[in-house]
């Protein structure tokens, strides 16, 4: 019956790690969509937006018909300019919920940590799932 015991002390304080790892991501999502300073810009092709900075990365978002886009550009290390990846047409009533997808998206692109990655990923799908 020993066993038993033990290995329920063992996942206990597995999920415990797993959750305190979930909470600090989620604490550092939210911080940043609240804390996080927003500037207005426009592209070269005339369409408005609004931008951020994380770690030297832009996050930018775009009102469309359907609802918002954003892009996250990407500075790599030894680099000037920066990586523009594609745009991300996503569904969401409020730009705050556009704002956390994206910072999630990108914290899961620089993230060197698979756990991470992995928690971020099941956020991002989570939150699309939610706003449906």
């Amino acid at each position: 019956m020993t066993v038993g015991s033990t290995c329920v002390e063992y996942l206990t304080e597995e999920f415990q790690i797993i959750s305190k790892d979930r909470i600090s991501l989620l604490k550092k999502v939210s911080d940043f969509v609240s804390n996080s300073h927003w500037e207005e810009g426009q592209t070269q092709k005339g369409h408005f937006f609004v931008a951020s900075k994380f770690n030297h990365n832009e996050i930018r978002i775009y009102e469309s018909k359907y609802g918002f886009a954003y892009q996250i550009a990407q500075k790599h290390k030894g680099e000037k300019k920066l990586e523009f990846h594609k745009t991300k047409q996503v569904y969401c009533r409020r730009v705050e919920q556009v704002k956390e997808l994206s910072i999630v998206h990108l914290r899961a692109l620089l993230s060197n940590d698979e756990k991470e990655r992995e928690i971020l990923r099941d956020f991002y799908k989570i939150a699309l799932k939610s706003m449906n």
